[in-house]
């Protein structure tokens, strides 16, 4: 019985939803380093993707690496699916016009009209409204193209040839590198040097598009900060209820008011003691308004634990 229990539950957790298992950031960050490894190598990822050879050592490598994870080939896949669906959505979005980019926190800054608009074209982009989105430049060398030399000779030198394909497969390689992919939390935007090349390159925008920018800026770390605030708000609230509910249907107060029913002999009070270790077994009593319901509901509980350990000692 035990067995066929066991495969039931087993089966249902391999056909449950791969959308349920917890991810967090530095998973994310880890699984991509990995893939940073290994993308390289035509003994795990051909021209079209990642070989089953390739799958097995990525989900390996990461649950070596994220040992408390146990995360599945199935469930390793769909995350890298993810993150490159939102890196392809949120690229789409940088490139049109009318909004800036921050290049430090790897966030669109636009205008709630823009957004509109944005979110119409890239639904997916409407969860990084607020949030930035690390890994986008780690990603990029995952998606982009490999760079191939064309089949025909050009009419250029040999020599000059070779130094022009060095020089775009560096500037490819180099596109990828985000010194602030690994952590933005507390971190100082680069930002303000960020627009002062673009203004160099680009002098006819002139004054009134610098402070532009410098305002979108200003807005989007406006709404980090009240992202984070929230989260932060969010954690001390589920602390204090649970801290609430620890003092209302506390142990003490449950032995309190189970010491002072006649109707209980001191051998029965000490099977509730056993009765009140459990959350719930407290809730439940000290909710119960009734004494008379409370008090049958109490005698049955004893009852039943008494014959327990009755049976056990026999």
């Amino acid at each position: 019985m035990t067995n066929a229990i066991g495969y039931v539950l087993g089966n249902a957790a391999i056909s449950g939803d791969v959308s349920r298992a917890a991810w967090n950031s530095a998973y994310e960050k880890g699984l991509v380093e990995i893939l940073h490894v290994y993308k390289d190598n035509p003994k795990y990822k051909g021209q079209i993707g990642w070989v089953s050879e390739g799958r097995r050592i990525i989900t390996t490598k990461f649950n070596e690496r994220f040992p408390v994870a146990h995360f599945t080939k199935q469930q390793i896949q769909e995350k890298e699916k993810e993150l490159i669906a939102n890196y392809k959505a949120l690229k789409g979005a940088k490139g049109e016009s009318g909004n800036g980019w921050n290049e430090s926190l790897c966030m669109i800054l636009a205008e709630p009209k823009i957004w509109e608009k944005l979110i119409k074209n890239h639904p997916k982009v409407a969860k990084f409204r607020k949030k930035p989105f690390p890994l986008f430049y780690q990603l990029d060398p995952l998606v982009v193209a490999p760079v191939v030399s064309p089949t025909v000779v050009p009419t250029v030198a040999p020599a000059e040839r070779s130094i022009s394909e060095q020089s775009l497969h560096n500037d490819l390689r180099n596109f990828g590198n985000n010194p602030f992919a690994s952590s933005f939390d507390g971190q100082e935007t680069s930002s303000a040097c960020n627009e002062q090349n673009e203004a160099q390159s680009a002098p006819s925008e002139g004054g009134s598009g610098r402070k532009r920018k410098q305002s979108h800026i200003g807005s989007a770390l406006e709404d980090f900060v009240e992202f984070k605030k929230s989260q932060t708000s969010k954690t001390l609230e589920a602390l204090n209820e649970k801290k609430k509910r620890e003092e209302e249907f506390s142990i003490e107060k449950c032995a309190d008011q189970v010491d002072s029913m006649n109707e209980l002999t001191n051998e029965e009070k000490s099977y509730a003691m056993e009765l009140f270790e459990s959350d719930r077994n407290r809730e439940v009593y000290m909710k119960t308004k009734n004494c008379d319901v409370r008090l049958i509901w109490l005698k049955r509980k004893i009852r039943y634990v008494s014959l327990n350990m009755l049976s056990v000692l026999s």
